[in-house]
């Protein structure tokens, strides 16, 4: 009789783990793109590379249309969501509208003052929450 293993690793689990790693490939796109447009820029890239793609949407522009670019970008390829905000406030208003709508692991870069703020960000569906110093090495060549 053959046993398997319950335990399910999420998928990347070693870059959620560890995201100084070089092994993945990152990609920022702006909020002000229509979520056409961003889609096709993430297909492409996907299909010219073979690293886990970390996709950043930046602050600049409509945080309303957060949503529709994390949607369009899970749908075209990307592996993990990075949103980058300007304040806690905002970061989970997002979080709390992107939980519901996308299934890839969301990573967060805002400021943070306490460890409550960093639990609320986790219970809202942030998987990893990056300060700036964490994210220096995140930031890679994205052509």
């Amino acid at each position: 009789m053959t046993m398997y293993s319950t335990v399910s690793r999420p998928p990347y689990a070693s870059l959620i783990n560890n995201i100084k790693s070089n092994s993945y490939h990152h990609l920022k796109l702006n909020a002000n793109l229509q979520p056409n447009q961003a889609a096709r820029i993430v297909a492409r890239v996907r299909h010219q590379v073979r690293l886990p793609l970390v996709v950043e949407i930046g602050t600049s522009g409509n945080k309303s249309s957060f949503a529709r670019l994390a949607r369009a970008a899970a749908a075209a390829g990307a592996n993990v969501i990075l949103l980058t905000l300007s304040d806690f406030t905002s970061a989970k208003a997002i979080l709390s509208e992107l939980y519901t709508v996308v299934t890839l692991p969301l990573f967060v870069r805002c400021p943070i003052s306490n460890n409550d703020q960093r639990r609320q960000l986790r219970t809202l569906g942030a998987t990893k929450i990056l300060d700036s110093e964490t994210l220096e090495p995140l930031i890679m060549a994205t052509n």
